[in-house]
């Protein structure tokens, strides 16, 4: 079941990030947290998992490049209605999960303000840029 907008995601950690280190980041902080390994087999196809995951209205934590350049990760995305934020930059696991937190309040009011599909980038300094996705009410910077 989809969560309303005022109610704070579940964050989906996928294949590349569900690491014990960023799981527990996550969960130390509050968040509502599930693990790609508790749901689906490793080698579970992204568009299956995209498709779950908006199904239940999760929103995506991912590193994977493939879900933004290959047709059926996008199409999959894109028909689920996913909201994914999609970490860059040159930052390490164990690193990132000691800033990984901080990102959440700003992550939690770009999904209180952008309908799905929504597709964000998470610099490894916790700046947030909406690349595919539309805004009730203006334009915010994050």
């Amino acid at each position: 079941m989809a969560k309303r907008p005022h109610e704070p995601a579940t964050y989906f950690l996928d294949r590349c990030l569900d690491n014990d280190a960023i799981f527990e980041a996550l969960v130390v902080a509050g968040a509502d947290v599930e693990r790609h390994r508790c749901h689906f087999a490793h080698d579970c196809p992204d568009e299956a998992w995209l498709r779950a995951v908006g199904a239940r209205g999760w929103a995506v934590l991912t590193r994977d490049r493939k879900i933004r350049s290959h047709v059926a990760e996008i199409q999959a995305w894109h028909q689920a209605k996913v909201a994914v934020f999609d970490l860059t930059g040159k930052i390490g696991l164990f690193e990132l999960a000691t800033r990984i937190a901080s990102f959440l309040p700003k992550m939690g009011r770009i999904i209180g303000n952008y309908s799905r599909p929504l597709w964000a980038t998470v610099s490894a300094s916790g700046a947030i840029t909406v690349v595919k996705g539309e805004r009730s009410g203006g334009i915010k910077r994050y």
